[in-house]
Parts: C-alpha cells; sequence; structure tokens
C-alpha cells in the first residue's frame, strides 16, 4: 500500500493535478470575487457591458485556442523528445506571429465598427483586438508549459493573471476609473504575465536571438491542413461559440439591465464546470498519452461520476442557501435570479459532462468531437425564436448540452462494442 502511495505521489499526472487542483481552486475563488464585486460596483447595466466583452474577445480568440489545444496534444505525445520537438513548435509560433503582425494592425484599425455591432461603447472596443491579441501569444506559452507537463509553473503564472484581473476591480470602487481603465489594467497584467512567460520558455528551452531571426519556411502545412487541426478547430469553434454564444444573445436582444442578470445567471450556471476545471485540464494531456491507454477509460469514467457528484451538491446548495448566495455575492439588484438556480445547476452539470466528452474525443483525434459542431446549428435557430424569455433560453441550453453529451456517450459505447467485436 505504502509502494502504491509512493508510487502514485512520484506521478507526473498525479503531482500536476494536485498543482492543478489547488491553483485552480484559488484562481476560481478570485475569478468569482472578481465577478461578484463587478456585478455590485459596475451594476447590471455595467457588468453586461463586461460579460458581453469577454465573450466577444473569447469567441475571437478560437483560432489561436485551436493552436493550443492542438500543441498540448501533440507535446504531451511526444514522451522522449518532448523538449526538442518544443522548441521547434515555439520557433515556428513566433516566425508565424511575426508574419501577420501587419495584418493584425489592420484589423486594429477597424474598430470603429465594432461598437454598433456589438452594442458595446465606443472605448471599450478599442481594447478587444490587443486583449485577444496578448491573451491568444499567453495562451500558447501556457499551453507549452502544459504540453511539457510543467503544471507548477503554469499554476503560479496562472494565479498571478487571476490576481491582476482582482485587482482591477478595485479601480472603480476608490473612483480611479470606471469599466475602460479596468479592462485595461487587466490587458496589461496580461502583458506582464506573457513577458514572464516568453523569458521562461526562452531560457528553458534555450532558444537563440539567430533562430528566431530566420525567415525560412516553417513548414505551415504540417501544422494546419491536417485531420487533426480540421476536428480541433470545428470542435472547439463550437465550444466557445455554445459557452458565450447566449449571453451577446441577450446583450444584443435584451435591456441592459437583463442581459447584467443574465451573465451573472450564467456564472452561477458554470461553478460545476469551474470546480472540475483542474480535471479537464490534466486529462487533455492524460488523454493524449498512448503510453496510457490502458486507464484512459476509468479516468473518464471517474472524471463524469465527479462531475455528477459536484453538480448534485450545487443543486442542494442552490436550493437550501441560495437566495443567501445572491444577497451576499451580488445584492439586492439581483435578487431575482434566485427562482432560476435550480436551473444553473442543471446546466452546469450538462455542460461540464459535454465538455469532458469533447476534451475525450479532442485527445483521440477522433470524428466525434464533430457531433457538437454539427449539431450547433440548430441551437443557433433555436435561440432566436425564445426573443422574450430568458427562462426559454436557460431551457435550451439545458436541454441541448444534455442532448450532445447523449450522442457523445452514444458515441463512445458504439465505439466500445465495435472494438471488443474486433478482437
Amino acid at each position: 500500500m505504502i509502494k502504491l502511495l509512493n508510487k502514485l505521489l512520484r506521478n507526473v499526472y498525479v503531482q500536476g493535478s494536485f498543482f492543478l487542483t489547488v491553483s485552480s481552486l484559488l484562481i476560481n475563488f478570485i475569478n468569482y470575487l472578481f465577478h461578484f464585486l463587478a456585478a455590485r460596483i459596475l451594476k447590471p447595466a455595467g457588468y453586461g457591458n463586461l460579460a458581453a466583452f469577454y465573450s466577444y474577445a473569447i469567441i475571437c480568440s478560437v483560432p489561436i485556442l485551436v493552436f493550443t489545444v492542438i500543441i498540448v496534444q501533440r507535446i504531451g505525445s511526444h514522451v522522449k523528445n518532448s523538449r526538442q520537438y518544443t522548441r521547434t513548435i515555439v520557433i515556428r509560433f513566433l516566425l508565424i506571429l511575426k508574419k501577420i503582425l501587419p495584418i493584425l494592425f489592420l484589423l486594429f484599425l477597424l474598430t470603429p465598427l465594432l461598437s454598433s455591432y456589438t452594442n458595446l461603447p465606443v472605448e471599450i472596443t478599442y481594447l478587444i483586438f490587443p486583449s485577444i491579441l496578448l491573451s491568444s501569444v499567453l495562451g500558447f506559452y501556457l499551453a507549452v508549459f502544459q504540453g511539457l507537463k510543467i503544471f507548477l509553473l503554469f499554476s503560479i503564472l496562472s494565479l498571478i493573471l487571476a490576481l491582476s484581473k482582482l485587482l482591477s476591480i478595485f479601480l472603480p470602487l476608490f473612483y480611479l476609473g470606471q469599466l475602460f481603465h479596468v479592462l485595461l489594467f487587466q490587458t496589461t497584467g496580461i502583458a506582464f504575465v506573457l513577458l514572464i512567460s516568453a523569458f521562461y520558455t526562452n531560457k528553458f528551452l534555450k532558444l537563440t536571438d539567430t533562430e528566431l531571426s530566420k525567415s525560412s519556411r516553417t513548414n505551415l502545412d504540417k501544422i494546419i491542413f491536417n485531420r487533426q487541426f480540421f476536428i480541433t478547430l470545428m470542435s472547439m469553434m463550437a465550444i466557445v461559440i455554445i459557452s458565450n454564444y447566449d449571453i451577446i444573445y441577450v446583450k444584443r436582444n435584451f435591456e441592459a439591465n437583463v442581459a447584467g442578470f443574465y451573465s451573472a445567471w450564467s456564472i452561477f450556471g458554470k461553478i460545476t464546470y469551474y470546480l472540475v476545471g483542474p480535471v479537464l485540464q490534466v486529462v487533455l494531456v492524460f488523454f493524449s498519452n498512448r503510453s496510457q491507454s490502458k486507464s484512459q477509460e476509468k479516468v473518464l469514467y471517474f472524471s463524469g461520476a465527479l462531475i455528477v457528484l459536484v453538480g448534485i451538491f450545487t443543486y442542494f446548495s442552490y436550493k437550501f442557501i441560495g437566495e443567501r448566495f445572491v444577497l451576499i455575492l451580488f445584492g439586492n439588484q439581483y435578487q431575482s435570479i434566485y427562482a432560476y438556480l435550480g436551473y444553473a445547476s442543471l446546466y452546469g452539470i450538462t455542460y461540464s459532462c459535454l465538455n469532458l466528452m469533447n476534451t475525450y474525443f479532442l485527445a483521440k483525434n477522433s470524428l466525434s468531437a464533430l457531433i457538437l459542431p454539427v449539431a450547433l446549428p440548430a441551437y443557433l435557430f433555436l435561440i432566436t425564436q425564445v426573443k422574450d424569455s430568458l427562462q426559454n433560453i436557460m431551457h435550451l441550453n439545458i436541454y441541448f448540452s444534455a442532448s450532445v453529451f447523449l450522442l457523445y456517450t452514444c458515441s463512445h459505447i458504439y465505439s466500445r462494442i465495435k472494438t471488443n467485436n474486433g478482437r
């Protein structure tokens, strides 16, 4: 028993799970504290603008998000020469970034056109492109750390980022600025963490200025134009849209205060997902590792059971003390949310299970990861049919997430039966 325990403690995935669990609990607490303070300080209208800004930024970051997921998958699958392989990936990425910077600058010049489309204040839209660019590059470096299983550094940098985000909300609290200054402070924090990440990566991989200044061909076709990129692009785009489009839709079609209420409900709904977030971060690397194939089924079932248990806990917590939660955390202006907390807990379970199965199939580079993208048009159509009812949008989120999860499960069962019959 002692030998087994020692073996588990030396396992890089167990260590990574510990670091990510501790840091994620702290980060999620900090993020929730930020949102609670933001909802109180900025009021429903301002909080609705904040949530919409985040949603637009996340959706626009899908291409680089896909690239980072592939980075984790590929580095995680190269067990023997992962550092040398990572050096090649980092050099390629930096050369690509250098080439596309002029294009990104031209896109920034289109910023004035965004205000009328997004229904956001003009000054806030000027921060969308800088925030997306810095977050995307930082996301790449964090993916490198995750793929190399440097979970401690990944956790520390993520924690620093969360703390800078929390500090930003104190600006309007002490009358030092409004929402624009909050987002500007956050963008500066992202740039700071990015500099630390780049410095450490260059030292760890021993990159030279000569390598980083080369203009040779980067063989982009090997990274982008393949089955893995297509599956990951479609799947991650669908995940990001399903996670954020409802907030954007409510912001564009409902009053500002209503958008703030719905954004707060969405926070309660995704608590289950945030609590099991560390598990999903680790399992992406774990499921990508071919040497761990025998244990992957058990980990998948355990992760699913954990999500259900956490979801049940949040359901009863909302039922018995949910009203106090809303009052203490958001204030009197958000009391109407309490009536919908039951829906929030159900959405949390179905949404988290959907993400787990999607992560599993992505790591396996399976065509089953395209189930959500194929089903997404139905969601986008149905949400336009519930213009006057937030409750119907909540119901749609629950039913759609549950339906897609069921399809994922059926695909997994079919795959297992097919594998067993082939033996």
